[in-house]
């Protein structure tokens, strides 16, 4: 069973936007794409569910989306999507009902590193993550990239 997750329309253009990256000349789309040991340059579908999974998240396909999923990360519902090119995973969450001025996001901006916040279209403030594979990571810098992104979801909530 597929659970529902609402999603502003702007929100789901910048997401949109970000999944049409496209593959480098001569890159395939596919399985994970081994470097050398646990090291991937490229995830698919199944991949990313399947470290989700293994992480002990549990998944929820976004409706619409075969490259999206909802998990419950640092008590918050987070949007993991995975681009057309399977060379990078976008994380995403928001805070409800804390109406927050441009000054605050962008001393978020200024303060933090690795993550983006901004307000969307209903004022609520949002904050997204990436984990670029594109050049080889590791399977468990991914994983820790994850788990991280819960941290700032922790932090993001204190700061608003």
């Amino acid at each position: 069973m597929r659970t529902r997750f609402a999603v502003s329309a702007a929100t789901l253009t910048v997401l949109a936007l970000a999944s049409a990256v496209t593959p480098l000349v001569g890159q395939k789309k596919g399985a994970a794409t081994a470097v050398g040991g646990d090291i991937i340059s490229q995830m698919s579908a199944s991949d990313v569910t399947s470290l989700l999974r293994e992480m002990g998240y549990d998944p929820q396909g976004l409706e619409g989306r075969d490259n999206a999923w909802t998990i419950e990360l640092s008590g918050r519902r987070a949007v993991v999507m995975l681009s057309s090119s399977g060379q990078n995973l976008a994380l995403w969450s928001y805070v409800t009902g804390s109406k927050v001025t441009l000054e605050k996001i962008n001393e978020w901006n200024k303060t933090k590193r690795f993550s983006r916040a901004y307000l969307d279209s209903d004022g609520d403030p949002n904050v997204e993550w990436d984990i670029d594979l594109e050049g080889g990571v590791s399977l468990g810098a991914v994983r820790e990239g994850i788990r991280t992104f819960g941290l700032v979801i922790d932090a993001f909530k204190d700061f608003f």
